[in-house]
């Protein structure tokens, strides 16, 4: 199984969105509520383009996943004790 990594692209756009669709309706199926129509939205993905942050993977030329590297967090999160300090990837 070759996997491709790449930047997100706002030509990406459209794509992503649909992939998200897929995600939100799966992770129903399944009981978890956690994204909706609100979020994650488009302006969120363009952001994180914009940001230099969302990357796509790619499987036999097909969308199969996207993720963010970011140093952003909710606050639940600010008490964690990281392996690495955040300065480490900026």
């Amino acid at each position: 199984m070759n996997i491709e990594y790449r930047p997100g692209t706002k030509q990406d756009l459209d794509d992503i969105y649909i992939l998200i669709q897929q995600a939100i309706a799966e992770m129903e199926k399944h009981g978890i509520f956690q994204w909706d129509d609100i979020y994650p939205g488009r302006e969120d993905f363009e952001k994180d383009i914009d940001d230099h942050a969302l990357y796509l993977a790619y499987k036999e030329n097909t969308m199969a996943a996207l993720y963010v590297i970011s140093g952003e967090c909710d606050d639940q999160y600010s008490n964690g004790q990281w392996k690495y300090d955040k300065k480490a990837h900026i």
